[in-house]
């Protein structure tokens, strides 16, 4: 299904990320597809995991690359790839994205926009001491509970609600510990009251409070907290973001029949929504792969992870699939046409 709906697109774009499994095996989120289909419709497929842990080079990554993406005209359908910075992926001289265009010479890349940010973000405020100073302290104090179940359990008491943990390469870990402080300020200075007087506490917990407790009170740390904590508010408001689209004109076009009037136009908008502006979706498979494989089952095959991934990630797919009359008698037959089980499926003859 998905493979047809690809070799009938115009053209569709690329997002490739990798990752490290349970089993130290480097896993290449390959891939997620971004493409317009016959219906108008704005779509990201995932295709599946490729071990890449015996060739991590640039070379290895686009072989890999081209041995999928070759049945779906690669040459001439690819239009767009997004990667995060690293230099194997975004390298200007011998990076994938170069490689993919010798062979795709349309195929635009695009530095993550997300990762773009998170840089800009990082160095715009490590550029003053303050900020550098003001953030390092809201860091300090998830990490300062997090290295401690008996501190997470005040928290968890005083609070009722458990600070996130910081993660260095994602500005919005920073953004929600900062909304969580800001909501919770006076709970927090109690919680960091309690630590120092109670008498089980160990030393290194009353010396972190009495730090955290005292940067509490101060005011300037209180002004930038309230500061950043306003910028992020401004940012999530709903009305800022309630903007037309040209997926709006897209589907007006689809409606009306102005896609055939106006093909080339039409064409164009579905160029825009196809290049990617972000590498989020090959993030977000990533947290399926943690969830299929675990330490109690981490010795299962490349296809089965895959399919698997695939099933988990793409449940709309499979839900209209199963409303598909021969769906079920499809699964049974490929299903029993397999080596024997210890149980007879189908009687043969």
């Amino acid at each position: 299904m998905v493979k047809t709906e690809i070799k009938e697109s115009m053209f569709y774009s690329v997002q490739v990320d990798d990752t490290t499994d349970i089993s130290q095996r480097t896993q290449c989120s390959v891939i997620i597809l971004r493409y317009i289909t016959n219906k108008s419709e704005l779509v990201e497929r995932f295709l599946g995991f490729y071990n890449v842990s015996e060739n991590r080079t640039a070379e290895g990554l686009f072989n890999t690359l081209n041995s999928v993406l070759l049945e779906f005209g690669m040459e001439k359908k690819l239009i767009g790839q997004c990667y995060d910075g690293v230099s194997v992926m975004a390298g200007h001289v011998n990076g994938l994205q170069v490689k993919v265009k010798e062979v795709s010479h349309n195929a635009l890349f695009t530095h993550c926009l997300a990762h773009r940010l998170n840089l800009v973000l990082q160095h715009g405020c490590s550029a003053n001491t303050q900020y550098r100073i003001f953030f390092a302290n809201m860091n300090g104090i998830s990490a300062f509970f997090h290295n401690s179940t008996s501190r997470t359990n005040v928290v968890d008491a005083i609070v009722g609600k458990r600070i996130p943990q910081f993660v260095q390469t994602r500005w919005t870990s920073r953004s929600i510990i900062l909304n969580l402080v800001v909501d919770k300020w006076d709970e927090f200075k109690k919680v960091f009251e309690h630590i120092i007087k109670d008498s089980n506490s160990s030393s290194e917990s009353i010396c972190g409070s009495t730090g955290h407790l005292k940067n509490l009170k101060k005011f300037d740390l209180a002004f930038l907290a309230q500061t950043f904590n306003k910028l992020e508010v401004l940012y999530s408001d709903e009305k800022y973001q309630d903007l037309h689209h040209i997926y709006d004109l897209v589907k007006i076009f689809e409606s009306s029949g102005l896609k055939v009037i106006l093909p080339e136009v039409y064409k164009l908008f579905s160029l825009i929504l196809t290049i990617p502006s972000t590498s989020v979706s090959v993030e977000r498979s990533f947290s399926c792969l943690k969830r299929i494989k675990t330490y109690l089952r981490n010795n299962i095959s490349r296809n089965r992870l895959s399919s698997l991934a695939i099933i988990s990630i793409e449940k709309e797919l499979v839900d209209q699939l199963k409303h598909t009359g021969a769906f079920y008698d499809e699964v049974i037959n490929i299903y029993a046409s397999k080596k024997n089980r210890s149980i007879g499926l189908r009687y043969k003859s």
